[in-house]
């Protein structure tokens, strides 16, 4: 099994030479230790040979794509038995049907280009008990909820929470139904109303997979649909997990 290294190893996956080493300069800066390559392939056997807490992946390498190589990743480490690196996406931009697909492919932390030392820490959860603490409120999710707090007050808040917690797992049954029976125009248009929620509490994830379910359905992608419904439940999840950590420190 690959040895441990004492500092974060970070192995930058990138065919252009000059983004390379600009990562690596950023997170030398950040303690960490950097391995640089240039495919996919010889990421794949780079994981083999060592232990990595994290793998920046470009999108775009020259003999697959980002995506193709983390599920090849994956596949790997788990038939190795080894513990799964932290897969964050690098690129020049990301529309929601591409990061849905990269966070269908393992890849749950997307980065965008020009780099920074706040956001490369955080996608990394280089912060010392990061990786333990999970995920935080997403930023859009918290200045939403404290401008509605402050416009209308602690119980508004409140109960629009409970809402929430009612209708989304109903809605998401509804949707699940829907696909069940082929109904994709219906089930299209519930994915359309929970986006609408998602929206109005700034929960953008959820947001962006409801609108990539919307339009697979549109598209009468069946395949893409199912794991949009898949992953609006997941996110469903961890948003509640957020609401409540909001709501338990707004009544301390």
């Amino acid at each position: 099994m690959p040895t441990p290294s004492p500092r974060p190893a970070i192995l930058i996956v990138d065919g252009n030479a000059l983004n390379r080493r600009l990562a690596e300069q950023f997170l030398l800066q950040l303690g960490c230790r950097c391995g640089l390559v240039p495919s996919g392939a010889e990421a794949l056997q780079a994981v083999v040979r060592e232990k990595w807490d994290a793998v920046l992946i470009e999108l775009t390498l020259p003999d697959q794509s980002g995506m193709e190589m983390a599920r090849r990743l994956r596949k790997q480490v788990d038939e190795a038995g080894y513990p799964l690196p932290r897969l964050v996406a690098l690129a020049d931009g990301g529309s929601p049907r591409t990061r849905v697909l990269c966070r269908l492919a393992g890849i749950r932390e997307f980065l965008l280009r020009p780099l920074t030392l706040p956001g490369l820490e955080t996608a990394l959860a280089l912060k010392p008990g990061a990786a333990a603490a999970g995920r935080t409120c997403d930023p859009v999710l918290l200045q939403t909820l404290e401008g509605l707090r402050d416009m209308a007050g602690k119980k508004f808040v409140f109960d629009l929470i409970e809402i929430l917690a009612r209708e989304g797992p109903e809605r998401l049954a509804e949707i699940g139904g829907m696909l069940a029976t082929g109904n994709l125009p219906v089930a299209g248009r519930l994915f359309h109303k929970m986006k609408g929620s998602a929206s109005s509490f700034g929960a953008v994830e959820l947001n962006r997979i409801c609108e990539v379910g919307d339009d697979a359905c549109a598209e009468g992608n069946a395949a893409l649909a199912r794991d949009c419904h898949r992953l609006a439940g997941e996110e469903l999840g961890e948003l509640a997990v957020m609401l409540k950590q909001w709501k338990e420190g707004e009544t301390e």
